[in-house]
């Protein structure tokens, strides 16, 4: 495609947004939510990507790319470039990923205020069939069409999505299938009777360092963060009943995964689930660091830190919603799918403060501590300590299940030092 083409198709399609803006009054926040409700879906390859492809799937941050011999995932983040980035500096930090058929580009979104960075993981199916059918299953009302260039025997109308995709026979009498589940991407290998689960080994290219946890999940290191397999589901269905099935990952040579499985009926098939946890950013428009994180029961995490952002992201009637001066420390409640959070709140005065660890209890109430540079951090009546002591205090506050004022309580804790 050439770039003129390319450029011109991307102005036509500018053109059009903004005639629809300039008659349609746009809800962003709905947008959102409209966006984040869409479900995860796979898309047929009809020529519109490198030919090795069978099927891609688009999310926020994040492209898969699934091939006959690997999936590929590549995640994406944004970072800021320093005040001397320059258009020729910007210009070199494009890239592209080579080794997907002849290439496949990745947008290196770049602006003097934002740049993207990129990472590419990928998922090597070890010693299996090297040309499985790969079948889209369930398909879905949805199409896609691409206009670009102008010319029509390059345009793709009507690409069909699926909800799942299955890799047939990957390894002997062991399917493999791509889904989303509760808004995430999550694969099964599904084992029919008398099939070998220790056949399966997968290879994990693109990571720095692979390492199981003491919860038995495995952490993937790369280049822009940490992706975590969670610790292998394994289960058999009998009459609409699942039995769960011991089973946990063993790390094979470098970067790589294989399933070490308990005993169980082997005359009946058998799943194995890796689950890949979610990830989400969390900040605004500024720095923003997350400290501290736990989790409870319900699977719901508490998150605390600091931020120098004026618009990070609060809930209505929480806490204090106003970003206070310099830095404020966050105290935030997402639900159990990553996908909303249940509550959101700044914490700090006029000072530089940061949240650093947090605790729960079993009724939900949160305990946050951390450090405070504020002579107006927020105190409640009849605390232990209510005045600043010296240059930097520690402070312990205690936040009720909604995060919602006032606090239950809240101390300096420090001397003049």
């Amino acid at each position: 495609m050439k770039r003129a083409a390319f450029q011109a198709g991307i102005g036509l399609f500018t053109a059009l947004v903004i005639l629809l803006a300039w008659f349609v009054p746009v809800d962003e926040t709905r947008l959102r939510q409209v966006h984040a409700s869409i479900p995860l879906s796979f898309e047929a390859n009809r020529g519109q990507t490198d030919p090795s492809v069978r099927f891609l799937s688009r999310g926020r941050g994040v492209t898969l790319f699934l091939t006959p011999t690997e999936a590929v995932l590549t995640l994406r983040s944004a970072v800021r470039p320093s005040r001397a980035a320059s258009f020729a500096s910007i210009e070199s930090s494009r890239r592209r990923v080579v080794g997907l058929g002849p290439s496949v580009p990745i947008d290196a979104k770049d602006t003097t205020t934002q740049r993207t960075r990129s990472t590419v993981l990928r998922t090597r199916f070890v010693r299996a069939n090297p040309s499985p059918l790969v079948v889209g299953l369930d398909e879905l009302p949805g199409k896609s069409h691409y206009f670009i260039g102008n010319n029509p025997a390059k345009w793709r109308t009507h690409v069909p999505h699926y909800a799942r995709v299955a890799y047939r026979d990957l390894y002997p009498g062991i399917d493999l299938i791509y889904h989303e589940a509760r808004g995430r991407l999550e694969y099964d290998f599904v084992l029919a009777p008398h099939a070998n689960a220790s056949a399966i080994t997968l290879a994990f290219d693109g990571v720095d360092q692979l390492y199981l946890d003491g919860q038995g999940d495995a952490v993937l290191e790369t280049g822009i963060g940490e992706v975590r397999l969670k610790k292998p589901l394994v289960y058999q269905e009998k009459d609409g009943s699942k039995t769960e099935v011991d089973g946990r990952y063993l790390v094979k040579g470098r970067n790589q995964l294989a399933f070490h499985v308990g005993e169980y009926d082997a005359g009946r098939p058998l799943v194995i689930d890796p689950t890949l946890s979610y990830s989400t950013y969390l900040g605004g428009n500024a720095d923003d660091s997350g400290n501290s994180l736990v989790v409870d029961t319900a699977g719901n995490a508490y998150v605390t830190g600091s931020t120098t952002s004026t618009d990070f992201p609060t809930t209505a009637g929480v806490f204090d919603t106003s970003f206070a001066s310099l830095s404020d420390a966050f105290v935030t409640k997402l639900n159990s799918t990553g996908s909303a959070l249940v509550y959101s709140t700044y914490l700090g005065g006029s000072g530089s403060d940061v949240g650093k660890s947090i605790a729960i209890d079993t009724s939900g109430n949160a305990y946050v501590t951390g450090s405070t540079g504020s002579t107006d951090f927020p105190t409640t009546a009849g605390a232990f300590d209510t005045t600043s002591n010296g240059a930097v205090d520690a402070f312990v506050t205690k936040l009720n299940p909604t995060g919602t004022a006032p606090v239950v309580y809240s101390t300096y804790l420090g001397g003049s030092g």
